[in-house]
């Protein structure tokens, strides 16, 4: 009897469950149920669409309707699930007619992924204010800024997209203002010290900044005219919310499914969660962290798509292991760039683990060559055998790639001794003989 593997969300995750499983299973029923119209969507593009750094929104799709029919996976659009019986192995939605339906399942996928948070306050609805999640999204955002009657962009939320569609909104010539609640930029990427090297950039772009500042109500006529906050009110053409995503779970809250306390399935090395023959990958679940030892929530393209491999492999009967994340991240605004992998300071002191820093101001490279700029390194490490930690980098061209070689120190639990000899490659182009990563690991003691 051949096994129905249904898979509830048809972007990264769950389309990349769903190919992993047809290559390993030529004869399974894959069936994917999508609650809207887009799949394989790459959102992490959609700043720089609006910015005008590539016109076609098509390019953001990894695959379309018609390639994964050839792929014998049957792809039903417009179709929300509602409910799962994980005794019956029964899901039930809605399909693009309106009709009720149920279907049973061998093995089950949830990758529901994440909604945008929209702050239940007054105007929130109203025409010209945007969420940056989809690609009607994307779309919708681009018609509305490149209008000459939007002068000034507020940006509600300093996080990766808030920061991104900050950049973006400056490469249109409008005026920015950006309101965050916290008292840094990107309080959930950098620790405070290293936020204010990205905050003097942005604000020697013109960017106005507020932060300890949290929206309270929108207002205006026919459009939004006017943004309050709880210190102020601020007059703006347009308001774009980037106050991160929540998981799309609200349909399981009848499920004994195991979940964290903002929703999030908690799910294993292997992708599966608390009810038997049911896994879960994508902006939904809450994934094993490395460092930290617990799970944790990290909404991030390359955890997704990796997970996703490993739970197409398990329902088919395989045995994949997604070793846990790290929590890489990266950012760009004009021209400096940062990256963050491992745990900050901040996550340190929150999970009571014991540590060190050493911070490092350097060149990006050599003194005389052209685009000789500053980059900062903070590496957190075990006080006690030096392994590394985590690290944040923000700079000057050059600074997000020097991560990568992190990422392997993390990972591999290697010490900060490691990189004060490590034969990293020079040039005066794009380094320095010793270099930033070399020095930071013989000052770390």
């Amino acid at each position: 009897m051949s096994e129905t593997y249904i898979i509830i969300g048809g972007n990264a995750a769950g389309m990349s469950a769903a190919y992993k499983a047809r290559r390993l299973n030529r004869d399974a029923e894959i069936i994917v149920y999508e609650a809207t119209g887009e799949i394989s969507v790459g959102a992490c593009g959609i700043p720089y669409y609006i910015a005008g750094e590539f016109h076609n929104p098509n390019t953001m799709r990894a695959r379309t309707p018609k390639q994964v029919a050839e792929e014998g996976i049957t792809l039903h659009l417009h179709t929300k699930i509602t409910s799962l019986d994980s005794t019956k192995k029964e899901i039930y939605g809605v399909d693009s007619s309106g009709k009720e339906f149920k279907s049973t399942y061998t093995k089950l996928m949830i990758a529901t992924g994440a909604t945008p948070f929209v702050p239940p306050i007054t105007g929130a609805s109203m025409n010209g204010v945007f969420t940056v999640k989809s690609l009607g999204d994307a779309k919708d955002i681009r018609e509305y800024i490149y209008t000459k009657e939007v002068k000034t962009v507020s940006i509600i939320g300093g996080g990766f997209i808030g920061i991104e569609m900050a950049e973006a909104a400056l490469a249109l010539h409008k005026k920015v203002q950006l309101i965050e609640l916290k008292n840094q930029l990107m309080p959930q990427t950098f620790d405070e010290d290293m936020a204010k090297h990205l905050q003097d950039e942005m604000e020697r772009k013109a960017v106005s900044i507020h932060l300890n500042e949290s929206i309270t109500g929108i207002s205006g006529k026919d459009t939004v005219e006017t943004i309050t906050t709880s210190k102020d009110s601020y007059p703006t053409d347009m308001v774009i919310l980037a106050l991160g995503v929540r998981p799309a779970t609200e349909w399981l809250a009848d499920s004994p499914m195991e979940k964290t306390p903002n929703g999030a399935i908690i799910v294993n090395e292997n992708g599966e969660t608390s009810c038997k023959d049911i896994f879960a990958a994508g902006d939904c679940v809450a994934v094993p962290h490395r460092v930290l030892g617990n799970h944790t929530y990290a909404p991030l393209a390359t955890t997704a798509n990796k997970l996703g491999r490993v739970v197409g492999e398990n329902m088919t009967g395989g045995n994949g292991v997604y070793p846990g994340t790290i929590g890489s991240g990266s950012i760009r605004f004009c021209a400096i760039e940062g990256a963050r992998v491992g745990i900050s300071e901040q996550e340190a002191i929150a999970h009571n683990i014991s540590y060190k820093t050493v911070t490092i101001e350097d060149k990006n490279h050599t003194n005389y060559t052209h685009g000789s700029e500053n980059i900062w390194i903070k590496v957190i490490y075990d006080p006690y055998n030096l392994t590394v930690l985590g690290a944040q980098l923000i700079g000057a061209p050059g600074a997000e790639l020097r991560s990568y070689p992190l990422v392997i120190a993390i990972q591999e639990k290697l010490s900060v001794q490691k990189l004060g000899f490590a034969d990293f490659p020079y040039a005066p182009p794009f380094s320095r003989t010793w270099d930033i990563l070399n020095v930071a690991g013989n000052v770390a003691k």
